[in-house]
């Protein structure tokens, strides 16, 4: 059944392309600065194997959790996920 914004229940509205793509610059600012300012934050040691993935993937996560945030209520749900990734982060961070 079709919805108000173009998709169907339970299936994603289409993607459209309501904005260019970021300048190069400001494409680099964004894929850089958060790293390094988390590297510093958690004070990471990248020359230990695992641990710029372990950066990498922990921004990934947040990301994708203030997504999620903003299409759905799902605190609790998304609570344990913070707890067993900041467990694996230190585990990965020693």
């Amino acid at each position: 059944m079709p919805h108000s914004n173009g998709g169907t229940a339970g299936g994603p509205a289409p993607r459209t392309a309501s904005r260019p793509p970021a300048p190069p610059a400001c494409a680099t600012f964004w894929a850089t600065k958060p790293h390094r300012i988390a590297v510093g934050l958690l004070h990471a040691d990248e020359t230990r194997p695992g641990v710029r993935e372990t950066v990498q993937g922990l921004l990934d996560m947040a990301r994708g959790l203030g997504l999620a945030n903003v299409l759905t209520d799902d605190t609790a749900r998304r609570g344990r996920v913070v707890a067993q990734w900041a467990a694996m982060v230190d585990e990965a961070l020693g």
